[in-house]
């Protein structure tokens, strides 16, 4: 639905599937990433993260998006537009 939305819009998008076994550290890896890639202008880390991550996993992915960069805004940031990426399971 939020690719969708995105093609929509015009917006150029990539969407980043990970193994549903893949750990908090992984996932802050990726975000961590995008969040230095200056063609990056927004990010979506699409929840629940699975089984396996609880609240406080959940917590330490959203929070570690970019306050310029967080699309849904966990953090105090305002509504991106241009190049989105989409991290779900």
């Amino acid at each position: 639905m939020k690719i969708k939305a995105a093609e929509e819009v015009g917006m150029l998008h990539k969407h980043i599937t990970l193994p549903i076994e893949a750990s908090v550290d992984e996932i802050v890896n990726i975000v961590t990433k995008l969040n230095s890639d200056c063609n990056v202008s927004g990010i979506i880390v699409q929840l629940p993260l699975g089984d396996h991550i609880g609240p406080d996993g959940e917590r330490t992915v959203t929070e570690a998006i970019s306050p310029e960069k967080d699309v849904d805004g966990y953090a105090w940031s305002c509504p991106i537009a241009g190049r989105t990426h989409v991290i779900s399971w």
